[in-house]
């Protein structure tokens, strides 16, 4: 079993886009401050700093439940897929779904789960292809997309009041099948200022809960309400011909937690 990690961070916001994070977010940028906000260390840890041809990036999110680690709803997946020219590849498939070309934002692009509340493409294996392209005709791949991620917190008071003193266990359900071995969660706290503290934790995926103690919740008494984020991926090079073909799949839950007065 690894060690559990903390790393904590605090910095100035600067807006970002996910789906330009692989590129963009780097927290040790020597130029003005970078928002070291969730979606900037989830893009950090999870995805590889390596050079693909064609990047297709598969990510979800949603409101975690806090009290029922089975109520799952409203769960955003969203496909992207680009290479460096912002150009077609040819015809893109993910599963059941023919992903098209977003002219305008130069990108294929889709809601893969528009009625919110299907995430069957998710803890399953899913068929990739792409067809009519004289570079990327013909590739094809099979990969599993980690699981949904969901988590509940013990410890709690009236529901989503957190004492300091006492802090909180954040649950969740491992997924066996993750061939990366890690979750983290992620603590954010932001001031009017605009100034953002946030806390990477990295646990083990079998591990199945983690303690946040008074000593981490020192950090973050200056906020009224917490952040709390569980995020679980996936970053794979396919390689088709002489192409790197990027497989990026990001999951993650979030709620917010009150400071009990």
């Amino acid at each position: 079993m690894k060690n559990k990690i903390i790393i904590t961070f605090v910095a100035i916001i600067s807006l970002i886009n996910l789906s330009s994070c692989k590129k963009d977010a780097n927290i040790n940028a020597p130029s003005e401050p970078v928002r070291v906000d969730a979606a900037s260390l989830m893009a950090n840890y999870f995805i590889k700093d390596e050079p693909a041809d064609f990047t297709i990036l598969v990510s979800s999110v949603h409101a975690a439940p806090l009290l029922d680690i089975n109520e799952i709803e409203k769960t955003q997946i969203i496909t992207q897929c680009f290479n460096d020219a912002r150009t077609q590849v040819g015809d893109l498939q993910i599963g059941v779904h023919s992903i098209p070309f977003n002219v305008e934002n130069s990108q294929y692009y889709l809601d893969l789960n528009p009625n919110l509340n299907d995430v069957s493409m998710l803890g399953a294996e899913n068929e990739l292809s792409i067809s009519n392209n004289a570079d990327y005709g013909g590739f094809n791949a099979t990969e599993y997309f980690p699981t949904v991620a969901n988590f509940t917190i013990d410890g709690l008071l009236d529901r989503n009041k957190y004492d300091l003193s006492q802090g909180f266990t954040i649950n969740w359900t491992a997924d066996n099948n993750n061939e990366n071995e890690n979750v983290i969660i992620i603590i954010e706290g932001e001031n009017e200022d605009n100034q953002i503290t946030s806390e990477m934790i990295i646990n083990n995926e079998i591990d199945g809960s983690a303690k946040i103690n008074s000593t981490m919740l020192s950090k973050f008494q200056e906020f009224s309400s917490l952040k709390i984020y569980l995020a679980r991926g996936k970053d794979k090079n396919l390689k088709h011909n002489s192409k790197n073909i990027r497989l990026t799949v990001l999951n993650y839950a979030w709620s917010r937690v009150f400071l009990n007065p």
